[in-house]
């Protein structure tokens, strides 16, 4: 027969670093909103860009 366990892998450091991507993708967009509604960040340069891109991009990854 053959030795499946020669092939099994542990997922835990690809759950670990899509934590660590998912956890840095939304500290993004949360940055990028509140930037929305400080006076002088309200008009940023690229800020309204970055935040049409990021929006849909979080929402797929996280459903």
């Amino acid at each position: 027969m053959y030795n499946y366990d020669r092939y099994r892998q542990s997922w835990a450091p690809v759950v670990e670093r899509l934590s660590y991507s998912l956890n840095a993708e939304q500290m993004v967009c949360s940055m990028t909103t509140q930037l929305f509604h400080f006076p002088g960040t309200q008009n940023l340069k690229g800020n309204a860009e970055l935040h049409h891109h990021l929006v849909p991009a979080s929402y797929h990854r996280v459903t």
